[in-house]
């Protein structure tokens, strides 16, 4: 899924000579605190909420703003992944997404990127999830998948996390099956560590909680 394929074109842009009201009274009008900012069509920068307020330049034209820094914008072309890596590396609500040329193609927001992941099989499909852990040069995911075929399974996900400083890694499975019982026992006879497991109830209940986390954090 590449963000050409999940770009917003409803969040307007904010014009370089446009001035910090406008930029203020068009966050309020989407309820966000962040937006882009174009030039000629072409990738200015983006402007938080807080800037203004912290520089008090509400009268000032964005063309006479100095940007503490500049917030790099997607490509067009880009996974959803390394948009989303970009969002979190600069704590983004919104990012602007670019052609090879810089000219503003449209941009993603946080919901975005939130309706996008739910069209994945490992979110929208029933199954359970287990989450191992393991020592990270134990980890081998030809042996899971081994695993999973003997008990007629199948991965409709896997994502991993890797602690800093750690030699242990995390594998989230999200399988095929709503009864994850006989898995489990054969994940143990090969002595994987199963640090947590969700039946379809539980998973749905865990998604609908961090839902419900991501809305109040968006103000939605």
């Amino acid at each position: 899924m590449l963000a050409k394929n999940i770009l917003n074109t409803l969040i307007l842009p904010l014009e370089i000579q446009q001035t910090g009201y406008d930029a203020l009274n068009r966050m309020d009008d989407y309820r966000i605190g962040q937006l882009p900012v174009i030039e000629n069509e072409e990738y200015f920068n983006l402007i938080r909420e807080d800037e203004i307020f912290e520089y008090n330049l509400p009268d000032m034209p964005l063309k006479d703003f100095t940007f503490p820094s500049r917030i790099p914008p997607a490509l067009a072309h880009q996974h959803l992944l390394e948009v989303l890596k970009i969002m979190a590396e600069y704590k983004l609500e919104v990012i602007a997404v670019v052609n090879e040329k810089n000219v503003y193609q449209g941009c993603i927001s946080l919901y975005d990127i939130l309706k996008a992941l739910y069209q994945l099989d490992m979110i929208k499909n029933p199954g359970g999830i287990l989450v191992l852990e393991l020592n990270l040069h134990d980890y081998s995911l030809a042996q899971i998948a081994q695993i999973l075929e003997a008990n007629d399974a199948k991965v409709l996900g896997l994502y991993t996390i890797s602690p800093p400083d750690s030699t242990q890694i995390e594998v989230t499975l999200k399988i095929n099956l709503l009864d994850i019982s006989p898995i489990i026992a054969t994940f143990n006879r090969f002595n994987y560590i199963i640090k947590a497991s969700f039946g379809q109830s539980e998973w749905d209940d865990l998604l609908r909680d961090r839902y419900d986390s991501l809305m109040n954090f968006l103000n939605i």
